[in-house]
């Protein structure tokens, strides 16, 4: 592994020799940015999120389309539509559609590329079998056969390495690279973990009556309107005053989502509060833009979202306070690297206040992996995690035999569903132990606030 501790990515991807490349940097350090070196050459870029995939394609430039015909109403391309685009943005759901035989098929691209390359892992060989098996037989497929392939995420666990290491002795040049940028972008961070809603609550109006006390303040509104020498400074101005960001709330919550900004809106009756969640997130795909660059300010006050705004999705300058709010869902949804991913997702946001909530041990046991060559140590994991059986056993006809479809494809999804679930019960403790590493301050444990 080559280590590196500068803030941004140095590598030139269009100078890359062939071989496999794994990328790992934090958020914000212009990972996605470096791709568009890559202006002039053929690409296949891979994702999880169709959302994520179309801000990709509009901030490169260079990709001609997402696989999605129209993304109001989900349709997709067809194969042999597919085969027109030189560079193109696809699923990893869809990437069977991409199965051809080699002397018909047209899409031979020189970069194959995997973006938030852990999220496409999880959602590949998630135990709902979301994406087909023969889009997991076409990824391995473009991963050994394309000329050049890299892999950009924050983080990289040990399966995935270990997997791609095993991939690259196929290939002819036999060329495995991980480049890892390691700089603690969360320096000036200082994290406190509540231990009730009212404490969350306090929090969130003490930013709250700051906000809409100064909004009406046109001398507070941006350091940048105040440029101009001959401008009159206000007194609070030149006292150091600025005019107060908003409020960021990530959380695990679905539509439960309105009844939090219900409340809000209810106590701050002139404030523009919203809230994101499945059913409503494309009316807001508009806030890329708007949040997305740091010189814009926003008439909006608090965003209040669920899951559904995922990894991937950045934010500058929008939020005074970033609130965790995972105090109140019964239900483990995220991991460890899910909440850092969301609790990241305004960058420049140097104050966190995060509810969590306890884990019961007594129903939620850590998982063990345990020998996967043994056929009753396969189907207790087929039982733990719920995975159905019956989709992984062929009758072979000669012998009788009932055996694997595919014993190393079995071995991926338990594996997989194994480090989901731990991720999950330790995901308090994983994260302050990773926050911690990139240089965030915490004044209060997760374990006192618990």
């Amino acid at each position: 592994m080559k280590l590196y501790k500068d803030k941004y990515i140095q590598e030139r991807f269009d100078t890359y020799e062939n071989g496999i490349y794994l990328i790992e940097g934090g958020q914000g350090s212009g990972k996605t940015e470096r791709l568009k070196d890559l202006y002039d050459k053929k690409v296949l870029l891979v994702g999880a999120r169709n959302r994520l995939g179309q801000a990709t394609k509009d901030r490169l430039g260079f990709i001609e389309s997402t696989h999605l015909k129209d993304e109001e109403t989900g349709l997709t391309f067809n194969a042999e539509e597919l085969q027109q685009f030189q560079n193109i943005f696809i699923n990893i759901a869809s990437l069977k559609k991409f199965t051809w035989p080699p002397e018909t098929d047209q899409h031979k691209p020189e970069y194959f590329i995997v973006d938030e390359a852990l999220l496409v892992w999880l959602f590949m060989l998630d135990d709902k079998d979301i994406v087909p098996y023969q889009a997991y037989q076409e990824f391995l497929a473009r991963i050994i056969h394309t000329p050049k392939v890299i892999f950009m995420g924050a983080r990289f666990p040990y399966f995935i390495r270990k997997k791609l290491k095993a991939l690259a002795e196929y290939r002819e040049d036999k060329n495995y690279q991980h480049i890892k940028y390691q700089h603690p972008f969360l320096e000036g961070t200082e994290i406190q973990y509540v231990s009730s809603g009212k404490e969350l609550d306090n929090e969130i109006a003490e930013v709250m009556n700051k906000r809409l006390k100064g909004k009406g303040n046109r001398f507070l509104l941006k350091d940048e309107l105040a440029t101009d020498p001959n401008h009159t400074y206000s007194p609070a101005y030149l006292e150091g005053q600025r005019y107060p960001k908003g409020v960021l709330v990530v959380s695990e919550r679905s539509e439960s989502v309105q009844t939090v900004r219900s409340k809000w809106q209810e106590h701050y009756p002139d404030a523009n509060i919203i809230c994101i969640w499945a059913h409503n997130s494309k009316e807001y795909d508009y806030l890329f833009d708007e949040l997305g660059d740091p010189t814009q300010t926003s008439d909006i006050d608090m965003i209040i979202t669920s899951p559904s705004w995922g990894t991937g999705i950045n934010i500058r300058n929008f939020a005074e306070l970033t609130v965790g709010d995972y105090g109140k869902t019964p239900i483990l949804i995220q991991t460890d690297e899910d909440i850092l991913q969301a609790m990241c997702r305004d960058r420049d946001s140097k104050r966190w206040v995060i509810h969590p909530r306890n884990t019961d041990q007594a129903k939620n046991k850590k998982a063990f992996v345990g020998d996967l060559n043994d056929e009753a140590n396969l189907r207790k994991h087929f039982s733990f995690h719920g995975i159905d059986k019956e989709d992984f056993y062929e009758r072979n006809p000669f012998t009788n035999e009932s055996q694997p479809r595919d014993i190393e494809y079995m071995r991926e999804k338990i594996r997989i569903s194994v480090w989901n679930h731990n991720h999950k019960i330790d995901r308090w403790p994983l994260l302050e132990k990773e926050t911690a590493k990139l240089g965030a301050h915490s004044e209060k444990t997760y374990s006192k606030a618990i």
